[in-house]
């Protein structure tokens, strides 16, 4: 009788069986996938003076229209006879009604508009913008 006492107050009880596993188990996750985290030491430069930073790119108005307001290059797509604006926020603007000083390929133009979520545009991706401003930036 005095082995099974012996052996019964070696037993480790399950709960921390388990809880040994699990630590186990995660270590080598860890370390499989490559260690932890470490922080970035490179610090990031804020934006130079005078750089134009987009106040919005499209968000919803009070009166539920998505407007627009960025800097952009103009594009032309003389193939499906469109002409567009490739806003720094990395959108498509067709525009559909376009002055002819403005149909210039890589013109720098400041815009301000309406996405019209009703029209579809010509060009893949496009979004039909309704303009409220737009005039050439150097």
């Amino acid at each position: 009788m005095g082995d099974a006492s012996g052996a019964a107050a070696r037993r480790v009880p399950r709960r921390t069986a388990l809880l040994g596993g699990a630590f186990v188990g995660t270590a080598a996750f860890v370390l499989a996938c490559g260690g932890v985290e470490k922080t970035a030491t490179e610090a990031v430069a804020p934006p130079t003076q005078g750089a134009f930073l987009p106040r919005w790119t499209p968000t919803l108005s009070a009166d539920g229209a998505r407007r627009v307001h960025s800097l952009g290059t103009m594009r032309v797509f003389a193939q499906l006879g469109a002409y567009a604006v490739l806003g720094d926020d990395g959108f498509l603007y067709e525009l559909p009604q376009l002055d002819d000083a403005f149909k210039q390929e890589g013109l720098r133009v400041e815009f301000m508009g309406v996405i019209n979520e009703s029209a579809t545009s010509k060009i893949p991706d496009g979004r039909v913008l309704v303009v409220e401003l737009l005039r050439v930036r150097a």
